[in-house]
């Protein structure tokens, strides 16, 4: 799959060049920029969990570069707090309301998204979810990471760099979000079946928020005294517990493994604030819901799990041609 990331990135990179302007403005915007004499073939609604971490602008990317290649319309919106369960589920209604074809969803809940989705799907508006899912069977597939294998992962290495004893905590992001839920289960069974030596003494929810997590990590360090690691769950989680750990002098002591990228995230990694991060792909995740949901739209047969994959990132492989189109799939600018 990385040589299509890598075609469809040129693919964009040309149509810049001809000025064709990707409208990247936030919520709402789309791409509509049709060809066949300005008709489209059809309309895609894309729900995000938010807007600002560089994880959903590149995902917001692969959508816009999907939806441009098949003649398809795609909108995207989230809203503004990604704990807002209930704004989200306005969005979906949006989107039944206007007529989608299809809608892509990013669910903030795996249950409290079951009805709005149940609704879409018996107006025959086929749902495909990403990153995250719901416990509804009416939805078509999920794209996304395998998350319980990411978090197990992560509590594989966090062990071997604490040497396989001592306490360590986890500073999660959405309580009751499905990634949430997968990636500290992942954790927490791994460390429970392989590491006896190893004792999680805490996990606090920091709703993705960096801040939070911020203030969370100097209740963590104050609490626990003798703390060895941390596993952040997201990128807003692993910043915060970074900060709080540099400004305490505490980064050389206290290991942290983090998931996601963006620029503060790789720079905190390449300072040794962060000491390795599961990396996802969010370009993909998006561009590969766009491309299945029109399939199956077709009548084409999907996979009910679409895995995007997730690569484990530190120092060593930071600058390898691989890792660098992960970490900078939009280009660096």
């Amino acid at each position: 799959m990385r040589k299509s990331v890598k075609k469809s990135l040129r693919y964009t990179a040309m149509l810049l060049i001809v000025s064709v302007t990707l409208m990247m403005s936030g919520c709402g915007s789309d791409s509509d920029r049709a060809g066949n004499n300005g008709k489209i073939d059809g309309y895609i609604a894309a729900i995000s969990k938010g807007t600002d971490h560089e994880f959903w602008k590149t995902m917001r990317q692969g959508l816009m570069d999907a939806g441009e290649e098949l003649n398809y319309k795609v909108t995207f919106e989230a809203p503004k707090d990604e704990t807002d369960i209930d704004k989200q589920i306005e969005l979906v209604q949006n989107a039944i309301d206007n007529n989608a074809d299809a809608i892509v969803l990013a669910p903030l809940d795996t249950e409290k998204l079951n009805d709005v989705v149940s609704e879409a799907v018996d107006k025959g508006i086929m749902v495909i979810t990403v990153d995250s899912d719901i416990t509804s069977p009416k939805r078509t597939a999920l794209v996304g990471t395998d998350n319980e294998s990411a978090g197990a992962i992560a509590a594989r290495h966090l062990a071997e760099n604490i040497g396989g004893s001592g306490k360590v905590a986890v500073v999660s992001h959405v309580e009751g979000a499905q990634t949430a839920i997968a990636r500290n289960q992942g954790f927490l069974d791994e460390i429970e079946a392989n590491y006896k030596n190893i004792v999680v003494v805490d996990l606090v929810y920091s709703g993705g928020e960096e801040e939070v997590a911020y203030e969370q990590t100097k209740e963590l360090i104050s609490k626990y005294t003798d703390l060895k690691g941390i596993y952040a769950t997201n990128e807003g989680a692993a910043i915060g517990v970074a900060k709080a750990l540099s400004e305490h002098n505490l980064k050389d002591r206290i290991e942290v493994i983090g998931f996601d990228s963006s620029e503060s995230e790789n720079k905190l990694l390449l300072e040794g604030a962060i000491d390795g991060m599961i990396v996802q792909n969010p370009y993909n995740m998006g561009y590969l819901a766009v491309r299945n949901i029109v399939k199956a739209q077709r009548g084409e047969m999907i996979e009910k799990f679409i895995n995007t994959g997730a690569t484990y990132v530190t120092k060593d492989n930071f600058n390898d041609e691989d890792t660098q189109w992960l970490l900078y799939p939009l280009g660096k600018e």
